[in-house]
């Protein structure tokens, strides 16, 4: 698998296209087969909510950050709600499709 383009963008601007991904993404997603994200939880939200209609058709994955009390498994913290289910970002991620995650009964701090 080759990666033939990316979006990065740095804070201070010397590299990379300048402006938010979630602006930068829609001249970008029509040549992908499949895209990989990662970024914080307020962005995924934007995704799903400004461009599920770009995003519908190819595979989307996201490493997800979650505030992990062990890392284990055993205190629940990272939990989270799927479709598929209740999943914990410490065990069963970090890397998950970005239609799985049930984003409105997210609650993220």
């Amino acid at each position: 698998m080759a990666v033939r383009h990316h979006i990065d963008k740095q804070y201070d601007g010397t590299a990379g296209q300048k402006g938010f991904v979630t602006i930068l993404l829609p001249d970008s997603i029509g040549w992908a087969d499949q895209v990989f994200v990662c970024g914080p939880v307020p962005m995924y939200r934007t995704m799903t909510t400004r461009y599920r209609h770009l995003l519908n058709t190819k595979p989307v994955q996201i490493s997800l950050e979650m505030r992990m009390g062990c890392g284990i498994g055993t205190c629940y913290s990272c939990t989270l709600k799927t479709k598929s289910g209740l999943k914990q970002v410490c065990t069963d991620g970090p890397i998950f499709d970005l239609d799985d995650i049930l984003w409105d009964e997210l609650i993220y701090v």
